[in-house]
């Protein structure tokens, strides 16, 4: 990968705001955000329950629209955007890997790696083709004909992940990817999370987890609604 490439900026929030209405009070979910995120950057995002956490995953995979301000992905500005401009960006553009795996129990392994592929107009036999490739990455090529209830939790965030690299997104959103796993799973999933920011992917991660941010290169730290803390996860965490 090309210095240009690993220093490009692929996310910008100027000024954002996310602002709930019930009834005839506002909730200010995110109060005037700015952040620059760069291709190739491993980032945490962490917070205590309310800070605006889900807001921002929500946002930033483009499942939500901002109340105010500006969302640069990839040099469009999504705020903007109409919500069938937004399905298109999240899925040619976007990755998502979930605490709960979100797989489609009736589907194979290679089926459910197939799906964004589906989505995307890709020929059966080059998403297959993929889809294989991507199980191979994971460490599932042995796994390839099971239904989700016959794999472990890790394997089925393994999955998740290959699902999520199929479509070879600039972005890869992952919203607490470890949650549903026990320690030794946990490092398994990190580890390939690891491997896939030295290979340059970029990567966005929700936790509430300190072990977790660890093993990002900067930690972003929400409090009501704005981020008060962004450096190396020593620096934000140090107690």
């Amino acid at each position: 990968m090309t210095q240009e490439k690993q220093t490009r900026e692929l996310i910008r929030l100027e000024s954002l705001w996310k602002i709930y209405r019930y009834g005839s009070v506002d909730v200010k979910a995110l109060r005037g955000v700015n952040v620059s995120i760069r291709e190739g950057e491993y980032v945490s995002i962490m917070g205590h329950s309310g800070s605006g956490k889900s807001t921002m995953l929500n946002i930033l995979g483009c499942l939500d629209k901002p109340s105010q301000g500006s969302y640069w992905l990839d040099g469009q500005d999504v705020a903007k955007m109409e919500d069938d401009e937004l399905s298109e960006i999240r899925c040619s553009t976007i990755g998502f890997i979930f605490q709960s795996f979100n797989l489609v129990p009736q589907l194979d392994v290679i089926e459910n790696i197939q799906v964004p592929l589906y989505y995307a107009g890709w020929p059966e036999d080059e998403s297959r083709g993929r889809a294989m490739e991507m199980a191979e990455k994971v460490g599932l090529a042995d796994r390839i004909d099971h239904k989700p209830t016959q794999l472990s939790g890790g394997q089925q965030q393994r999955v998740a992940i290959a699902r999520a690299l199929a479509s070879d997104p600039l972005l890869i959103l992952a919203d607490e990817p470890t949650g549903n796993l026990d320690t030794s799973t946990s490092r398994e999933v990190l580890e390939i999370l690891d491997g896939l920011s030295a290979e340059g992917v970029t990567l966005i991660l929700v936790t509430h987890d300190p072990e977790v941010a660890r093993h990002t290169q900067r930690v972003l730290y929400l409090v009501d609604g704005n981020f008060q803390k962004d450096g190396p996860p020593a620096e934000v965490l140090r107690r």
